[in-house]
């Protein structure tokens, strides 16, 4: 599998990072005249160094998933909804085990499954988690503008790069993350617009090679295209859609924000010649499934919706997933999907999520969710914390001037929540934070209570509103690379400096 543009080997891109950081580090350490922690008393000090600037630290951004800051910690890190997964499902796996000397053999999920959706068989083809799907859309065709909306789950711009593009990026404000269709289409119609000096590369372009002089004239052209465009469409002239974004991937509700957009919204990105992925991999807990696209993914409209069974039924180490779209669609994903890529487990796993105790099973999770997410928000709202709302999703996005530290701090007391600085358009002031059951919250907002209590030092550097936010810019699609000056890697629960990982939280 080809790296992001502009990557290598992982290890290598993850010790020439740890070297880099380190050295600012030190160098930083050094300068100080004043050995005391700028945390205060009880918190450790935020980092001062910035990741250095470049692809390599860019994808060690996008591949660092939740899963690796909660491991050996009490977990409001990860999103998966329940502990364990229901026993009818471990009971469906053990069946499942004398099976495994055979192939795998999806055709009985893929029947049961499309009868559960109540969609044709050639509409839905199972993956191993959604992160299959979104690889497989990414290589499914020769995309000219491929457009990812964020701050959202990274996985599928990972997938893009992966597959030799780099999308463009439509941020959307803060604080409520709303999705505006209008701004998005205005956005992408003239998408000669690229990231910094890296061309939006196509099929054609997958060498993961740093730009060039001929990339840089390439980018050029590129701009005089649109701008000519944007002139052109001024004066009335019918322009067409070759310039327009043909690919536009977006989460609904969002990783990691929790917004839940209407699905009319979402429909109005529909344009000829585009296909719009939604991520739908938290709408199983959103009550009767409010606002999916999966009916209209089914029918062929456009749209490609992705869904995941490793949330809501605790199967993050099976790999179960499946997406949903017109049968030329599926016919493309399956071509670039290897064989017998989802395993006998996953697919028996399938077939017990469509019975009628998978139905009940995520009614129940639903519920419990819509009952506890309330006690969250409440609680870190009278810390002081901005809670971005609604929230629909098994977690929330918080905000607060001192949220890396406390970040740290929480870990030292064995307590993981997932930074935020590590998706596109959020900084390190954000925190993702998972919903648990009442009195595990409350163990959570006990130990903030005590911090913050203690004397949190926030300076004037750290309370300042965030000029360069890129939540709280207009909606643009990226003009620039949203994950420069952010630090890089995972804080360990010594405050030592920390080194980027490549351990992913997909799904």
């Amino acid at each position: 599998m080809a790296r992001p543009a502009g990557g290598g080997d992982s290890a290598e891109v993850d010790d020439a990072a740890r070297a880099r950081a380190d050295q600012d580090v030190r160098g930083d350490q050094g300068a100080r005249s004043d050995p005391t922690p700028r945390g205060g008393p009880g918190l450790p000090a935020t980092r001062d160094d910035r990741a250095p600037r470049g692809a390599h630290t860019e994808a060690a951004l996008l591949d660092h998933h939740g899963d690796v800051e909660a491991r050996g910690l009490r977990d409001f890190a990860v999103n998966v909804a329940v502990p364990r997964p229901p026993a009818f499902l471990g009971e469906a796996m053990s069946s499942a085990i004398d099976g495994l000397a055979a192939y795998p053999d999806h055709g009985p999920a893929t029947a049961r499954l499309a009868a559960h959706l109540g969609v044709p068989e050639e509409r839905v083809l199972i993956t191993n988690g959604a992160a299959e799907a979104f690889h497989l859309v990414a290589r499914a065709r020769a995309w000219r503008r491929p457009v990812v909306v964020h701050p959202q789950f990274t996985e599928p711009e990972a997938a893009l790069r992966a597959a030799g593009y780099v999308p463009e990026r439509h941020v959307l404000p803060g604080p409520d993350f709303a999705l505006d269709a209008d701004a998005l289409n205005g956005d992408t119609s003239t998408c000669g617009r690229t990231t910094g000096d890296t061309p939006c590369r196509t099929a054609d372009d997958r060498t993961g090679r740093v730009p060039d002089d001929e990339d840089r004239r390439r980018h050029a052209a590129d701009r005089h295209a649109a701008d000519q465009h944007a002139a052109d469409r001024h004066a009335g002239h019918d322009v067409g859609t070759d310039s327009a974004a043909d690919l536009v991937v977006l989460g609904n509700p969002t990783n990691p924000t929790s917004r839940l957009h209407p699905v009319a919204e979402v429909l109005r990105l529909r344009r000829p010649g585009r296909l719009v992925l939604v991520d739908e991999a938290f709408l199983d807990v959103v009550p009767r499934e409010q606002d999916t696209a999966l009916r209209h993914a089914a029918s062929g409209d456009g749209l490609v919706v992705v869904r995941s069974l490793t949330k809501t039924f605790g199967l993050a180490g099976v790999r179960a997933g499946f997406l949903v779209a017109a049968p030329e669609v599926v016919a493309a994903c399956a071509a670039v999907q290897p064989h017998w890529s989802v395993n006998s487990l996953a697919l028996a796993a399938v077939e017990a999520v469509c019975s009628a105790q998978g139905v009940a099973h995520t009614a129940e999770v639903a519920e419990r969710l819509r009952e506890a997410r309330p006690h969250l928000v409440d609680g870190l709202t009278s810390l002081g914390f901005e809670v971005t709302a609604p929230a629909a999703g098994p977690f929330v996005l918080a905000r607060h001037p001192g949220a890396a530290r406390l970040r740290l701090a929480l870990r030292e007391q064995g307590i993981a929540v997932r930074r935020g600085d590590t998706f596109p358009g959020l900084d390190e002031s954000y925190v993702r934070i998972a919903v648990r059951e009442r009195a595990e919250t409350d163990v959570l907002l006990a130990a903030l209570a005590r911090l913050l209590s203690a004397d949190l030092d926030v300076d004037e550097s750290d309370a300042r509103p965030v000029t360069d936010d890129r939540s709280a810019a207009t909606p643009h699609t990226a003009g620039r690379d949203e994950n420069l000056d952010r630090p890089d890697g995972v804080e360990h629960p010594t405050p030592q400096p920390p080194a980027p990982h490549d351990d992913r939280e997909d799904r």
